[in-house]
């Protein structure tokens, strides 16, 4: 029904207020890391054939528990939609909802930290940390919902016409 399909902008859940990496107690003590062991999605299995790709897999989970403890991340399980960089839910020390991307170390990608903080969340998620070295963003969650060509052309195309305004 088209009551259960929203719009762009209420599909991503705003994590704007959360900007500390460290988030001290009441008490004074510093909040740490829930570090869960992180299963790759099948989807990007198609890495192995490619040049540093299975290495890169391999070197995955390690990456994203580095990135849990130092950006404080409670990171739930992959998105199984990842197919190209792989992507993970997660709970910042303050409670925020985000999500913990990390890219294959490639020039199609090298630039989208740059982009994303440039548009500051207007048309896309915001940006709220991110590690160069290892390809990796923090950014607000939005949440897999319709994909617009699941819609009829009817729907999709203001939905469309309004991301594309921003």
């Amino acid at each position: 029904s088209s009551s259960s399909r929203r719009g762009p902008s209420s599909r991503c859940r705003s994590v704007r207020k959360a900007t500390a990496s460290g988030v001290r107690t009441a008490a004074g003590s510093v909040t740490s890391a829930i570090v869960k062991p992180v299963r790759l999605p099948g989807g990007l299995d198609w890495w192995r054939s490619e040049p540093g790709g299975g290495a890169w897999l391999d070197r995955l989970p390690r990456l994203a528990a580095e990135l849990a403890e130092a950006w404080e991340l409670e990171l739930g399980p992959a998105f199984e939609g990842s197919h190209v960089s792989l992507v993970l839910p997660a709970t910042r020390a303050d409670g925020s909802a985000a999500a913990l991307k990390l890219n294959f170390p490639h020039r199609e990608s090298e630039h989208e930290a740059d982009a994303l903080a440039w548009w500051n969340g207007d048309g896309a998620v915001r940006l709220l940390a991110r590690d160069d070295e290892r390809a990796a963003l923090l950014t607000e969650r939005c949440e897999p919902g319709t994909q617009l060509w699941a819609l009829d052309e009817a729907e999709a195309m203001p939905i469309a016409a309004e991301v594309l305004r921003r």
